[in-house]
């Protein structure tokens, strides 16, 4: 019994120490799943706890102006503010140009200022020994790298190219945004357009529906005449739906591309119908020269590799030795106080030192001689990264061009054919009301004209869309011009 009591006495100190520990530790507690084919579950203290702020949650109070209907500028301008990528870029360049100004600080002197404050307090049984000391020094530095072979002349110059690679980069990044908000502009444009197309296409739906249902009613036309117009109009209802989420989807990607969070309003200025889009003089040969010589992308690698070469440069200086100049001046104050203050004394010394020195590695485990290799090698893999990128811009100058001229004749041909269409639904249907067509007849050339006028739309979107892939391709796309210019009378490349 006493051996149980002394336990249970154990146990209870246990049940009061352990909570106390859990409350001590803020009862922040985490355990992993019991199996890994079971899901994580959050514990109750973060479940039922406050919630962090979004980021969002700062930015949600800024929203475009809705008075006005925006043009494709005032959404590229709105974009160009409000798009993380941009600014992220941005930073980025912004580092790059520190790091600049870091590597050109190795053609300074290095100047280095020390202030010395120090007491000593000594006891002895002999009272000359015992003394309390008190010292204040003051000391400057200098050091000044002299010559290295071209080594820091190379680290610069790696530092230079490296921050025109950066804004090269951020140029790119401009370019990418203007692009995707033409392209999510001209997508929301062709969502709108399907939309209403989707409204003519019901009307003309019910229409046949309501023709033939009164044809029904006054006994000269079959039952099954109505249900396949039924099916046709429930059919266009159908994809009047699918349009307004379209619609929907492509006004959330609009907002996300202008840098604001999906559901925020929106008023768009549509672009006009009649404009008109020309090859122009330009061949294509042209335009790839054009896209080598503009593209920012092609730029930055060629800066790039210039860093390589230059990197090149500075691991070999290391094979040679630097040369340096040192210099230092001292100021000291000594005094001495013996006790009670007795047999003092003071002492003040002052000096300056010069010199140069050669320093030379002679021998380094061959560390200098393996960063050189890996300097070339770093070089030739970023020539060939070039070569590449710059095979690819060809590539994407030859297939916009040629997808822009295929879209300016496929929007031709696709105008023809919702002429005709426009033309057969409508003898159709006067067919249909006389007698002297079918049903069918009527709901093959509705199904005809509801195609053709989906192939203009995407036709339209496909010019808007192709052009400015050119403009992009070239590295010509600029937001006050190329990616605007959509809204003129009048496109040519």
């Amino acid at each position: 019994m006493p051996r149980a009591k002394k336990l249970f006495t154990l146990q209870g100190l246990w049940s009061v120490l352990f909570p106390s520990l859990l409350f001590l530790t803020g009862c922040r507690t985490l355990d992993v799943p019991e199996k890994p084919s079971d899901m994580w579950t959050p514990p109750k203290w973060y479940s039922e706890g406050p919630k962090p702020e979004t980021i969002l949650t700062g930015t949600q109070a800024t929203k475009p102006d809705t008075s006005q209907p925006l043009k494709l500028l005032e959404l590229i301008d709105l974009g160009l503010r409000n798009n993380p990528t941009t600014q992220q870029a941005w930073q980025q360049a912004q580092v790059a140009q520190a790091q600049l100004g870091s590597a050109k600080s190795a053609w300074y002197p290095t100047v280095t200022a020390e202030q010395d404050f120090s007491t000593q307090h000594t006891v002895s049984n002999r009272p000359l020994n015992s003394l309390n000391q008190g010292d204040i020094g003051m000391n400057l530095k200098m050091a000044y790298l002299l010559a290295d072979f071209g080594g820091r002349s190379a680290k610069v110059e790696r530092a230079f190219q490296t921050f025109l690679s950066a804004n090269f980069q951020f140029n790119q990044i401009f370019q990418n945004l203007l692009l995707n908000v033409a392209t999510a502009y001209f997508n929301y444009f062709s969502a709108v357009a399907l939309l209403e197309a989707a409204n003519m296409d019901v009307k003309d739906a019910k229409a046949a529906l309501d023709t033939t249902s009164e044809k029904f009613s006054a006994g000269i036309q079959a039952k099954v005449d109505v249900l396949q117009a039924t099916a046709s109009y429930q059919k266009s209802l159908y994809a009047l739906e699918s349009a307004k989420g379209n619609v929907k989807t492509a006004e959330g990607d609009l907002a996300k591309v202008l840098g604001f969070p999906a559901g925020t309003p929106l008023n768009i200025l549509l672009p006009k119908d009649a404009v008109e889009f020309k090859v122009g003089t330009k061949e294509v040969g042209q335009l790839i020269e054009e896209g080598l010589a503009k593209r920012p992308d092609i730029a930055a690698e060629r800066a790039s590799l210039a860093a390589k070469v230059a990197a090149i440069k500075a691991a070999r200086s290391d094979l040679w030795p630097t040369l340096n100049a040192q210099g230092s001046g001292t100021n000291d104050w000594y005094k001495y106080f013996g006790r009670h203050g007795l047999d003092y004394d003071n002492q003040h010394n002052y000096g300056y030192e010069a010199g140069v020195s050669v320093n030379w590695p002679v021998f380094e485990g061959f560390d200098t001689v393996s960063k050189i290799k890996a300097a070339e090698a770093d070089a030739k893999a970023e020539f060939e990264n070039l070569r590449q990128k710059e095979l690819s811009a060809t590539t994407d100058v030859w297939d916009a061009y040629y997808n822009f001229v295929t879209a300016t004749k496929k929007l031709d041909a696709s105008k023809a054919y919702l002429d005709a269409s426009q033309g057969s639904y409508d003898l159709s249907m006067d067919g249909y009301k006389s007698g002297l067509k079918s049903i069918l007849d009527v709901l093959n050339a509705e199904s005809d004209l509801s195609d053709a006028r989906s192939q203009v739309i995407k036709s339209q979107k496909e010019l808007y869309t192709s052009f400015a892939q050119v403009a992009y391709a070239t590295g010509t796309i600029n937001e006050r011009t190329d990616a605007a210019r959509a809204e003129m009378g009048s496109v040519e490349l």
